[in-house]
């Protein structure tokens, strides 16, 4: 299944920078390696998708006719601050090998119940903002990642473990990166989004609780820099959908 497909651009100077693109932020990978230390980029993102819920095309709204959302972006890296496009947070600790982080998260997941007559009834599922800690170990043989994310406004109430791998492979101005991710999603997450309670319930959309689940996902970010303050970039990734989805 096509989950998420990205192409964009970033500009960047000395003290500034935009960047533009199209993705889920899942697996847009921005890069801060031409980026100095300091500079702040604003931008927005064109965000396109596939739904996996039945009879949903995309991820961008049912409210409006179009396919991608368009989604401010702010990107900044600092010694202990960073923000890369809708997450952020502070660095805890950094050897150079070893970073840990408390982060934030915007989650884009939601089910508008207008979207199509078989949800009519239903209660919006709502997207939400997550907090949690990231850590990353990093080498010439490229670098693992685990990051925890709980809810943080009472929307889906639940949590998210994602365990990664990325290889990060240069030639010139050319940057490939290859990934591929293991992720856990717990109960409460997980119904909220695609359960359906004794309240909805209809005779062809019968009560549904749903458990956790767990998928895998692959992608690879490439960038490419055009000059000293240009660089394009682009994402594209595949993930399956849990049985419990």
């Amino acid at each position: 299944m096509l989950k998420n497909a990205a192409f964009g651009c970033i500009l960047t100077t000395l003290a500034w920078a935009t960047i533009c693109s199209a993705a889920d932020l899942r697996t847009t990978n921005l890069s801060t390696t031409y980026v100095p230390p300091g500079a702040v980029s604003l931008g927005a993102e064109l965000r396109s998708g596939k739904s996996p819920y039945i009879g949903v095309d995309n991820t961008s709204s049912q409210l409006n006719d179009n396919r991608v959302d368009l989604i401010p972006l702010y990107l900044y890296e600092d010694k202990w601050l960073f923000a890369r496009g809708t997450s952020a947070g502070v660095h805890l600790f950094s050897n150079g090998a070893l970073t840990v982080d408390t982060l934030i998260k915007y989650r884009f997941d939601r089910l508008e119940a207008d979207s199509n007559a078989y949800f009519a009834g239903m209660e919006d599922r709502k997207q939400s903002v997550d907090g949690g800690l990231s850590a990353a170990f990093s080498g010439d043989w490229g670098a693992v990642s685990a990051t925890w994310l709980s809810d943080i406004m009472g929307h889906h109430n639940g949590a998210e473990w994602d365990i990664s791998y990325r290889y990060p492979w240069q030639s010139g101005r050319l940057v490939m990166s290859p990934f591929v991710s293991y992720v856990y999603q717990d109960r409460d997450l997980v119904d909220y989004y695609y359960g359906v309670r004794d309240d909805e319930a209809l005779p062809d959309r019968p009560a549904y609780r749903a458990g956790s689940a767990s998928f895998w996902r692959a992608g690879i970010s490439i960038s490419y820099r055009v000059s000293q303050r240009v660089m394009v970039f682009s994402n594209i990734a595949v993930e399956q959908l849990d049985q419990e989805v």
